[in-house]
C-alpha cells in the first residue's frame, strides 16, 4: 500500500489564501496539532453524496487544468502554493470530491480548506480531541467503503 515506504505518497499543491493558512496554522498548533493532520481531515468527505461514484481510469483527462489566461486581474488575497500530501484513500477521496464538484484536485482542496477555515473562524476553532492520521485515514476509508455497498432497500427515503 505505502509506495516507497512513504506513508504520504500522493501530493497536491494548492494555492492557500495566507492570511486563511496562517490562522490554520496557529489554531492547530496551539492544540498540539501538525498542520499537515488537520489539513487532511479538513478533506474527509462529509458524506457519499460528495463522491463521484464513477470510474476513476479517465479522472487525469476529466480534472486536466485549463490553460490559464495570463491575465493578472482579479487575483484576490495573496495565496502561496502549499503541499498537501496524502495516502491512497485520501488521494481517492479527494479525487472523487473533485469530479463530482468538477474541479481539478488542487481547485478543490483550496476551496475545501477555504471553506473549512471560515467554518472553523465563524465556530471558534471547534477542532475535536485526538485526531490522529489513523483516525483520519480510517474516517476516509469509512466514506469510501460506503460509496462501494450496495443500496439497501429503503435506504434513500
Amino acid at each position: 500500500m505505502m509506495r516507497h515506504g512513504k506513508a504520504f505518497p500522493h501530493r497536491i499543491v494548492a494555492m492557500i489564501n495566507d492570511a486563511g493558512y496562517e490562522k490554520l496554522k496557529e489554531e492547530s498548533l496551539a492544540r498540539g496539532y501538525q498542520i499537515a493532520l488537520i489539513e487532511r481531515w479538513m478533506l474527509i468527505p462529509q458524506s457519499v453524496e460528495d463522491l463521484y461514484t464513477g470510474n476513476l481510469d479517465d479522472a487525469d483527462v476529466m480534472m486536466r487544468r485549463p490553460l490559464p489566461s495570463g491575465n493578472t486581474k482579479d487575483r484576490g488575497p495573496k495565496r502561496t502554493r502549499r503541499n498537501i500530501w496524502l495516502t491512497d484513500a485520501g488521494w481517492e477521496a479527494v479525487t472523487r470530491c473533485a469530479a463530482k464538484r468538477g474541479l481539478v484536485r488542487s481547485a478543490y482542496v483550496a476551496e475545501v480548506i477555504h471553506e473549512q477555515v471560515r467554518i472553523a473562524n465563524e465556530s471558534g476553532w471547534p477542532l475535536p480531541d485526538g485526531i490522529t492520521n489513523e483516525s483520519v485515514e480510517k474516517e476516509i476509508r469509512d466514506v469510501l467503503r460506503k460509496m462501494e455497498e450496495p443500496a439497501t432497500a429503503g435506504s434513500m427515503e
